[in-house]
Parts: C-alpha cells; sequence; structure tokens
C-alpha cells in the first residue's frame, strides 16, 4: 500500500495541476450550465420552472448578454474551448511527470545494480534489465492512470454538484444507479492485479531464458541447444499472450460496454424521473447531457481503477527490487590514499553457500612488485582476488592497505586506482578508440598509438595501417583472444592503476601469445604493483613472490 503514497511523493508541481484540475471542473460547471439557456433560444422554450436555470438565464441578462442564439452558443463553446485548454496543459504537465518518474526509477535502478553486492547482483541481471526495460515503463503508467483518476474524480464532482442544482431527485435515481453499476464491476479490478502479477512473473521468466540464452549463443547455435531453450520459452510467449489477451477483453470490453449500459440505464432513470417525479422535459433534457457524462466518467473510472490495479503492480516490482537493493548495498568507507605501499592478507578465510573456499590466508603484496598465485580450476584463487577487488567480504580475518582495514577506504576511489584485466576479455561494442579510452578519457591519439604498437596490437590491421575509429562487433568475433587480452591490457595500463590485477589473462592463449605478453607485462613491471592469478608456471620468470594455493591453504614457492 505504501507504494500508492510513493508515487505521489514523486510528483512535481502538485499544486499548479491541482488548481488547473479546480479550474477545469468549474470551467466543466460553467460551460454546461449554459445549455438551458442555449436549447431555451434555440427551441423556443418557456422559462423552466427549476430554479437554478433561472438564475443562470436572469445572470446572462445582468450582464448585458441580449437573447441571441450567435452570443449564447460563442460563450458556450469559449468555457469549453477555455476547459479543454487548461486541461492540455494539465496533461502536459501529467505527462511530464511521469516521463520524469520512469526515468528516475530506471536511473535509480541501473544505479543500485552497481552498489549493491556482487554476490546479489550477478545473480540478478535479468531482474535488473527486466525492471529497467519493461516494468519501470508499466510502472510511469500506473502514475498516469493516477493523474486520469483525479481529473476524472474532479469533474465527475462538478457534474454531481451541477446535477444537484437541476434535479435532485434525478441525481439520488442516478447515484443509487451507478453505485449498483460500479459494485458490479469492481470484481474485474481484483482480476486485473490478479493477472498483472502472473504476467509480471511470466515475463521474469521470459528474461531468465533470454539472458541464459543470449550470453551463451555461441555455444547453443553450434550446438543447436537453442531448441531446448525454444521448448521453455514457447509456453512462456503464449502465456504471456493469454494474459494479455485477458487484459485487453476485460479492459476494452468494459469500455465497449460503457454506451449500451449508460443508454439502458438513462432509460430507466427517466422512465422513473417522468413516471413518479413527473420531472419536467426541459430539466430531462438536461440531466440526459449532465448523467450522460457523469456515467461515462463513473465508467471511465471503472476501466481507470482496473489499469491502476494492472500497472501498480510494476511499481511494486520495481520498489521492491530497489528496497531488497538497498539492505544489500555495499559497505563504503571515507578514507582516500596518495599511493599503495603495500597489502597485507592476514588469516582471511572465506565461505560461500557454506562451503569452504579459503582458509586462513596470509601473504604481502608488495609495491611495484609482482606477486602471483598459482593453483588449480576451482581452488579459490578467483576468490582472492574477488576478496581485493571488494566484491566479497571476508569472514574472518583482515585486509589491510597500508596498515588500513580495505573496508575504510572510499570504495569508488579505491577501485578507480585499481587496474583488472581477466580472462573474460572484456571489450566492448564500440570503437577501438573508446575501448581504450574507456577508464582515461585524456588520452591523446598519440599515445594510443604509441600503446598500440608496444603491444604489437598494430597487427591486426592490414599493412600495420592503425585505425582507431575500427569498431569492435558485438561479440568481438573480429579479433582472436590474444587482440581482444592484448586491448583489455593496454587499456588498463593507461589508467596508470596503482595496483593491476590480473586473472587467467592467458588460459586461452596459444604459448606465443603467452610470451608475448609476459614480455609486456616485464616492461611495465617498475611502474605499478600486479598481483597475477594463474595456473601456468610461466609467470614464475617475471614474478617476484610466488605462491600456490593448495588445500584452501597458501605456500610459497
Amino acid at each position: 500500500m505504501n507504494n500508492y503514497f510513493l508515487i505521489f511523493n514523486e510528483v512535481k508541481y502538485k499544486t499548479p495541476l491541482f488548481i488547473l484540475l479546480i479550474i477545469a471542473s468549474s470551467l466543466e460547471f460553467i460551460g454546461l450550465s449554459l445549455i438551458y439557456p442555449a436549447l431555451a433560444i434555440f427551441f423556443d422554450l418557456e422559462l423552466t420552472e427549476n430554479n437554478f436555470f433561472n438564475k443562470v438565464t436572469k445572470t446572462l441578462y445582468s450582464f448585458g448578454i441580449p437573447n441571441d442564439k450567435f452570443i449564447i452558443i460563442t460563450l458556450l463553446c469559449f468555457f469549453i474551448f477555455l476547459k479543454a485548454l487548461f486541461l492540455i496543459i494539465y496533461r502536459y504537465l501529467c505527462v511530464l511527470n511521469t516521463l520524469s518518474f520512469m526515468t528516475k526509477l530506471r536511473k535509480e535502478i541501473y544505479y543500485s545494480f552497481f552498489i549493491t553486492k556482487y554476490g546479489l547482483s550477478s545473480h540478478k541481471k535479468s531482474e535488473f534489465t527486466n525492471a529497467i526495460s519493461v516494468q519501470s515503463n508499466l510502472a510511469q503508467s500506473a502514475m498516469q492512470v493516477q493523474f486520469n483518476i483525479m481529473e476524472s474524480i474532479l469533474i465527475l464532482f462538478a457534474l454531481i454538484l451541477l446535477s444537484m442544482l437541476v434535479s435532485i431527485e434525478v441525481l439520488i435515481i442516478s447515484l443509487i444507479t451507478g453505485t449498483i453499476i460500479f459494485l458490479s464491476f469492481l470484481f474485474t479490478i481484483k482480476y486485473s492485479r490478479k493477472w498483472a502479477k502472473n504476467l509480471s512473473m511470466e515475463n521474469q521468466s521470459l528474461f531468465n531464458i533470454l539472458n541464459k540464452s543470449l550470453s551463451n549463443f555461441k555455444y547453443i547455435k553450434v550446438t543447436n541447444s537453442n531448441f531446448k531453450f525454444y521448448q521453455e520459452i514457447v509456453p512462456i510467449l503464449n502465456q504471456i499472450k493469454t494474459l494479455t489477451l485477458k487484459f485487453v477483453l476485460l479492459n476494452r470490453g468494459s469500455k465497449i460496454l460503457i454506451e449500451p449500459i449508460i443508454l439502458i440505464t438513462l432509460s430507466v432513470i427517466f422512465f422513473i424521473s417522468i413516471k413518479f417525479f413527473k420531472t419536467p422535459i426541459p430539466t430531462i433534457l438536461i440531466m440526459y447531457v449532465l448523467l450522460g457524462r457523469m456515467f461515462g466518467k463513473i465508467l471511465g473510472l471503472l476501466s481507470q481503477f482496473q489499469e491502476y490495479s494492472q500497472h501498480i503492480v510494476s511499481v511494486d516490482y520495481c520498489y521492491n527490487l530497489l528496497n531488497n537493493n538497498k539492505k544489500n548495498e555495499e559497505k563504503f568507507g571515507k578514507i582516500k590514499f596518495n599511493s599503495i605501499n603495500d597489502i597485507s592478507f592476514f588469516q582471511v578465510s572465506f565461505s560461500h553457500i557454506n562451503k569452504s573456499i579459503i582458509k586462513n590466508l596470509t601473504f604481502k603484496i608488495k609495491k611495484n612488485k609482482i606477486t602471483t598465485i598459482y593453483g588449480k580450476s576451482g581452488s579459490g584463487k578467483t576468490t582472492i582476488s574477488n576478496l581485493l577487488m571488494r566484491l566479497y567480504e571476508s569472514e574472518s580475518g583482515s585486509i589491510t592497505i597500508n596498515n588500513i582495514e580495505i573496508s575504510n577506504y572510499d570504495l569508488n576511489f579505491y577501485r578507480s586506482k585499481i587496474g583488472y584485466v581477466s580472462q573474460d576479455n572484456t571489450v566492448f561494442n564500440i570503437s577501438l578508440r573508446d575501448n581504450l579510452k574507456l577508464r582515461n578519457n585524456k588520452l591523446s591519439d598519440k599515445i594510443l598509438v604509441k600503446y598500440i604498437k608496444l603491444f604489437d596490437l598494430d597487427t591486426i590491421f592490414e599493412d600495420k595501417n592503425i585505425n582507431l575509429d575500427l569498431m569492435i562487433d558485438e561479440s568481438s568475433s573480429n579479433l582472436s583472444n590474444g587482440e581482444k587480452q592484448r586491448i583489455c591490457i593496454i587499456r588498463e595500463i593507461l589508467m596508470n592503476p596503482e595496483l593491476l590485477i590480473l586473472d587467467e589473462i592467458t588460459s586461452a592463449v596459444d604459448q606465443a601469445g603467452i610470451i608475448k605478453i609476459l614480455k609486456l607485462l616485464k616492461k611495465i613491471k617498475s611502474k605499478t604493483t600486479m598481483f597475477i592469478i594463474t595456473h601456468q608456471n610461466e609467470y614464475k620468470s617475471i614474478s617476484d613472490f610466488n605462491y600456490k594455493i593448495n588445500n584452501k591453504k597458501l605456500e610459497s614457492i
């Protein structure tokens, strides 16, 4: 229920919006008040026994408005036009609010993804994608419907007030009838909410499968495994289609029924009014116009509540995700440093899902030295680098930088000083220049060309004519593993890191590529502190300190 108010709290210009609605509903009241004088002139009707319209007619005469069809109709149209003008401004502000709300929600979700603990966010990529691309869009629809409901209620209030002045008896019959109709359709709101929850779950299942299949596109294509995922995705798509159809039938069906329901209801109301209350025909004519609009608003409200019940589920989805992320934010310290002198692990242990990964590790990483840890796959090497990058928090022991606990440092500042290259070859679907400047946008093309030549990356160009505008395709398939790794290494070196972490960077590189990368690392050895994780013994030739992880413990080699 709190999320209903959260949407309202996000609304800007609340006072102007409310004033615009008040003016629009007042103009609706004034404009419709002129209907009888207009009809009286057109059809030469006698002065009605209704006191309200007598007062309206006398008011017109008191302002010197003659008994002229053109002037009365012009006046009527003028007030209706004014009402429309104020509603246009109101709806413009509404759209502005809803788009601002959606944009802010998307920014918050995207930002929260990267400040949430790594262990949680890394397993919820599809939920974040769903929230940003689909659910946030539906959430802003909930705000828009909220505005529509406010508009309908205030206009409806003006209509009820005017109807009360015209004929209290007809109004009472109408309100009783309208309430019965509204309550008889109330169950549709419950179904809207229920189906919306189911639809949200199906959309999440769809994003889960898309995430699994598209992130492993090459393997799935080669092995024809797409048929397995296709069999999973088809029933989900069918269910989404079925639920969407239900919404369409419920919402549009209700709207289609509005016209016949209004006609039947008005006929019953006017029959009772004429038969039992002897309501004059002129009053019936006016009430026909007023009640037609009133019942349109009442049944329109029903449709709007259906939509609101549908879209509020997406608001719940987004805010629940944000609240959950807030509870699992990374710890941000405040201390900054000029340089990293030494890093110490002391009796550090870490477990994941009740499984011990490393136990009581103690070692140091010295400034401007290469420290290398060797070990088999799954031995816990990458866990050590994740602890060093503060993606995980140790469960016991301490990790210190310059003798200060690592958690006390400003996290964003600390990571801005770390270079990181993994075996995943993280290159992006942007130009070679933008890939190399990703972490240091101040670099000149001259420096980029220098390092491209230094790392023998110019071999990717015909005749070694370097083109920094070369686009790396989406899957980076126009580059070899060694070439991609060299791009990653250059990018991290060029941001002048205090600490360069290299995680199995040559695991998918041939022997010639390994030798080439080792030579390059040796060249920059004195410029930065390096921490290397590998299972390949070739690194012993360039490393200052070598450790082997075995049975969750570390030993010097």
